[in-house]
C-alpha cells in the first residue's frame, strides 16, 4: 500500500491504521474541513482516504502527523509547548496562521477534543497555542508550494523548506524531503 511504501526506510515505524475517513475511525471531524489524517490522544495515527489523492499526499500527511506525534512525545509537555512559542515568537507571519487556524471549524474541534481530555485553564491555552504554531508550520509549507509557482521565494521560506527537508531525511522520507527542496 501507500502507507506501507512511505514507510520503508523510517527506522522504527510507527504503526498507522488506514480508515475510509475519520468517522469510520469514530473521530468526530466538522463537515466542511478536509482531514487528510490525525494523531490520537493515545499516540495513535491515522492516515484518510478521502483526504489523500497520491503516494505524496499519503507522505505529506504521514511526514506531518509524525511531525506532531515527534514533537509532542519526544519532550515533556511544557517543553514542548515553550519551544513551539519560542519557534514563532521571531515569525509574525508563523504567528498569523497559527492565530487563523485556531479560528477554524478544524481548530475549534481541536480546541473541543482537548477539554473532552480533561485540559483547562493555562494547560489548555499553551497546548492550543502549540498544536496551532504546528498547523501554522503547515501553513507556511503550503506557502512555499504557491510561491513557487509564482515564481518568488522569500528567505524565512528557503530557511523554513531546508529545516522540514532535513526533517524529512532524518525520518527515511526521501521523496518528501526531495519534494520540499525542489519547492525551495
Amino acid at each position: 500500500t501507500l502507507v506501507k511504501a512511505a514507510l520503508r526506510g523510517i527506522p522504527n515505524a510507527p504503526t498507522i491504521e488506514v480508515f475510509a475517513n475519520p468517522a469510520a475511525a469514530g473521530l468526530n471531524a466538522p463537515s466542511d474541513v478536509v482531514v487528510s489524517g490525525a494523531v490520537t490522544a493515545d499516540g495513535r495515527i491515522y492516515v484518510f482516504q478521502s483526504g489523500v489523492g497520491s503516494a505524496i499526499d499519503v507522505q505529506r500527511v504521514i511526514f506531518h502527523e509524525l511531525f506532531h506525534k515527534g514533537l509532542q512525545n519526544a519532550m515533556a509537555p511544557e517543553v514542548y509547548e515553550a519551544a513551539m512559542l519560542e519557534f514563532a515568537a521571531g515569525d509574525a507571519r508563523l504567528q498569523q496562521l497559527a492565530n487563523d487556524w485556531k479560528n477554524t471549524n478544524a481548530g475549534q474541534a481541536q480546541r473541543q477534543g482537548m477539554k473532552d481530555r480533561g485540559l483547562t485553564g493555562s494547560a489548555l491555552t499553551s497546548r492550543f497555542e502549540a498544536l496551532a504554531i504546528e498547523e501554522g508550520m503547515a501553513g507556511i509549507a503550503e506557502e512555499l508550494k504557491a510561491e513557487r509557482a509564482m515564481g518568488t521565494k522569500t528567505l524565512r521560506l528557503r530557511k523554513v523548506a531546508k529545516w522540514l527537508a532535513t526533517l524529512a531525511d532524518k525520518m527515511g522520507l526521501i521523496r518528501l524531503a526531495d519534494a520540499i527542496r525542489a519547492m525551495s
